[in-house]
């Protein structure tokens, strides 16, 4: 596949597993699909002089919500010291964030990268979320009012935590207050469409959330809950 790629001159796949969780991610990067908004997005970032490569780098992880040392190689055809280098600039100016130590070491979005004007995340691979911009939360908006126990899950998340136990963090925050898709992703650290198609979409499908506006799917102010229980009285 990855040959493949290459000679049609597109980004490589990037592969992540989890052997505790008998889970693989694939992530495909379309950046020839990307528009004059993305590039919008990246002149906000112009004062820092950033390379081609760190410029991918960064629409990198704000679409799939982490960036590792061996991943920066595979996608720029750098060696380990320049991936190294090149990520801890992007650390250093604040939009990168690193996780981890030494071998496991990876890196997540800050805000400030995810939400550094009014573009939250790629605009074309999210199609419901035009003009949700302007009503998105910052990250200390999101986490006031919530419990101690739920903010330090949330702040244990990484790349890394079992599906299982994001979605506990996920019906947790939902039991507190309706979240919209968008407020979720930003907690959890990870791609909105992401959020929304692995875990969001299958739990209302499971009944364990449910959607505040279920006939408008479009709605701006869509949010998720925890599924209220019926009041229908059994039939007899």
């Amino acid at each position: 596949m990855r040959d493949e790629m290459k000679k049609a001159n597109l980004s490589v796949p990037l592969i992540q597993s989890d052997r505790s969780s008998n889970l693989f991610v694939l992530t495909l990067l379309p950046h020839h699909l990307f528009d004059k908004r993305d590039i919008e997005w990246l002149r906000s970032f112009k004062e820092h002089n950033l390379t081609d490569e760190q410029a991918r780098t960064l629409i990198v992880v704000r679409e799939k919500g982490s960036i590792s040392n061996a991943e920066y190689r595979t996608i720029n055809g750098v060696d380990t010291l320049a991936a190294s280098s090149h990520l801890r600039r992007l650390r250093d100016l604040g939009l990168l964030d690193q996780k981890g130590r030494g071998n496991i070491t990876f890196y997540i979005p800050t805000n400030r990268l995810l939400a550094p004007g009014t573009i939250l995340e790629t605009p074309h691979t999210s199609p419901l979320s035009e003009g949700l911009a302007s009503h998105i939360k910052s990250l200390p908006e999101l986490l006031f009012g919530l419990s101690h126990d739920l903010t330090e899950m949330i702040r244990k998340i990484g790349v890394r935590t079992p599906p299982d136990k994001v979605k506990e963090v996920i019906k947790n925050l939902c039991s507190s207050r309706p979240f919209k898709p968008s407020e979720i992703a930003l907690l959890l650290k990870r791609n909105h469409r992401y959020v929304r198609d692995y875990y969001l979409t299958p739990m209302v499908e499971s009944g364990e959330l449910e959607l505040v506006f279920p006939d408008n799917l479009a709605n701006p102010q869509q949010a998720y809950r925890i599924k209220k229980p019926s009041t229908t009285p059994p039939f007899k």
